[in-house]
């Protein structure tokens, strides 16, 4: 009988890690992703369990939590940090 597929959560400096194994990575390698919280972790590794063709629209989801968990001892949020970048952008494109 073939083993069931296990995604290992583990609490790490960088945020909570799930290690993809490499027959469900999108790379075809074993993976490691980063998320701010247990359960951000936890709903990633139970979808693919259930869905593993969605690896490849996956990568949005890692990134939004990451830079979550970089914004998390500011207290900002996801979408004040954009429009920071987006303010910021745009004084540099104006003409001097």
């Amino acid at each position: 009988m073939a083993r069931k597929t296990q995604f290992r959560i583990d609490h790490t400096q960088d945020g909570w890690r799930v290690d993809v194994p490499s027959n469900l990575s999108s790379t075809g390698k074993r993976e490691r992703l980063f998320f701010g919280s247990r359960e951000q972790a936890s709903y990633y590794a139970h979808r693919m369990k259930l869905h593993p063709d969605l690896a490849d629209d996956s990568h949005l989801a890692v990134e939004a939590a990451r830079a979550l968990s970089y914004l998390e001892p500011f207290g900002l949020s996801l979408d004040e940090a954009v429009g920071m970048v987006v303010e910021r952008l745009r004084g540099r494109a104006l003409p001097s």
